[in-house]
């Protein structure tokens, strides 16, 4: 049976890229939203999948495309709908912020057509992207510098809760941060519709080449199977922990900065006051900050992995406190 996605009906076995209307830009252009509709054969779920809520982020984008691939030659049932670039003028311009108002698309979910233009972009994705989903896989890494692997989850207590964390447990990442997540992001809009969601953190630029690439369309493949749209055995997933308390820890001052702790320790756990990377005054070459983990048993899950210049404040680690939780 063909579904139907703003208007237009996409046949079983078909893939269409359907346009999402949001604004008309001072230059005249016509800015939309591409969705592509994949149909399966048959019934099933109606499986959403975003990326790039923030333009720095591509390696997501290509782990869709990827991903794309991979179902078009798959045998799958029901429908998947992919949004591979959510915010394509802050993709353009390679920022993490949309740079005509620099507000941040994942903080002002569900949106205001009548707002700022990343209110445009949010409503356009709430109004017509989201009623169509019965699931949410929703996609984020790092920037040019960075890279990240964990996955969010929430209170298990819930019925929605469990839900959420049963998903989270199949992602890549062996570590599992439980928070509500932040205000006006879109997986905790749309969870707090009674939508299942997914948060998945994988990736950045440093991450092209690792296996981060594989680990993040295996840990997809693993979730469409649970949810009965692929085929096979989930398999194992491995250990996995949750922390409780945990965020960004970030330069004091602007530099160079110089990691001591980079991508090989991702996921993994380091003693307390462990130097994790140095900021160095470009002109005087004096070390001017240092970083160290802040927790007895520090769970690293991000890294600014690469030399690389830093403002005072930016994203350097995200860090959990593995004491504040335990196993899965």
């Amino acid at each position: 049976m063909a579904v139907t996605f703003l208007g237009e009906a996409i046949a079983e076995g078909e893939a269409k890229v359907v346009r999402v209307p949001v604004c008309r830009l001072a230059s005249g252009a016509e800015l939309t939203i591409a969705v592509h509709v994949l149909r399966g054969d048959g019934d099933g779920p109606a499986v959403g999948i975003v990326s790039a809520h923030h333009g720095e982020e591509l390696f997501t984008t290509e782990l869709m495309r990827r991903l794309r691939g991979m179902l078009l030659e798959s045998r799958f049932r029901g429908t998947v709908l992919m949004v591979p670039c959510a915010n394509p003028p802050s993709f353009e311009a390679g920022t993490r912020n949309t740079p005509i108002d620099m507000h941040n698309l994942n903080r002002v979910f569900p949106g205001d057509d009548a707002g700022w233009l990343t209110d445009k972009i949010a409503a356009a994705i709430w109004q017509h992207f989201v009623p169509a989903i019965d699931l949410l896989m929703d996609y984020h890494c790092g920037g040019v510098d960075t890279e990240i692997h964990y996955t969010y989850t929430t209170d298990p207590a819930t019925p929605i809760g469990r839900r959420i964390h049963d998903l989270a447990m199949l992602g890549s990442a062996r570590v599992l941060w439980e928070t509500p997540g932040p205000a006006g992001s879109l997986a905790r809009e749309v969870a707090r519709r009674e939508i299942p969601t997914v948060i998945l953190e994988v990736g950045g630029g440093p991450s092209f080449g690792t296996d981060l690439m594989d680990q993040g369309l295996e840990a997809a493949r693993r979730i469409l199977r649970k949810v009965g749209v692929l085929d096979g055995p989930i398999g194992p997933v491995g250990r996995r922990i949750v922390v409780r308390r945990g965020g960004a820890l970030r330069p004091r001052h602007g530099g160079l900065f110089v990691p001591e702790v980079g991508h090989e320790a991702l996921g993994n756990t380091v003693p307390g006051g462990t130097v994790l990377g140095r900021v160095l005054a470009p002109d005087t070459l004096e070390e001017i900050d240092l970083m160290r983990a802040p927790y007895p048993r520090t769970a690293i899950m991000m890294v600014r992995s690469r030399i690389s210049k830093v403002h005072p404040g930016e994203y350097a680690y995200i860090l959990g406190d593995e004491d504040s939780g335990g196993p899965a």
